[in-house]
């Protein structure tokens, strides 16, 4: 490549890049954790948070109520609004746009639990050996009936 050709494909590229990077600026983002196949906390408001453009109007469209909710990003770019469930259910769409949509697909509504700290939450549910956790409970409920490890 000779020492013209370099220049230009070097121009090229910084104009690619700061195009890219501009466009790229144009998207609402939200967190990782706000995704397909979630799942949000039924019958509450629930607390959704990003960046997108700054001053600009995000709007929110939830499809279990086909409401849509608007809020506006500061200079900074970064927004947050709450925004009503309703009972358990979906699948439903959630999206989120200021200009340029972002949906996520499969959301449900249900019962969120976090889980964490616990020594006891590293057993597995068949529990560990002289130690059958689901079987105990299965007999309880008497959905199954067992023929090894446990007399009824």
């Amino acid at each position: 490549m000779n020492t013209n050709s370099n220049y230009i494909f070097r121009g090229f590229s910084l104009i690619a890049m700061a195009v890219l990077a501009f466009a790229m600026d144009a998207e609402v983002r939200m967190p990782a954790f706000f995704s397909d196949n979630m799942v949000l906390q039924r019958d509450t408001d629930v607390r959704l948070w990003g960046e997108a453009k700054p001053n600009t109007t995000v709007r929110i469209t939830a499809g279990w109520n086909l409401q849509d909710y608007r809020t506006n990003s500061g200079k900074d770019g970064k927004w947050s609004i709450s925004i009503p469930t309703t009972h358990a259910g979906g699948p439903y769409t959630l999206t989120v746009s200021d200009g340029t949509p972002l949906t996520f697909n499969n959301v449900m509504l249900g019962e969120v639990w976090l889980c964490s700290g616990q020594s006891n939450m590293e057993m597995p549910m068949k529990g560990f050996k002289n130690q059958p956790v689901m079987v105990l409970i299965w007999q309880c409920l008497g959905a199954v009936t067992l023929t090894s490890g446990c007399s009824q």
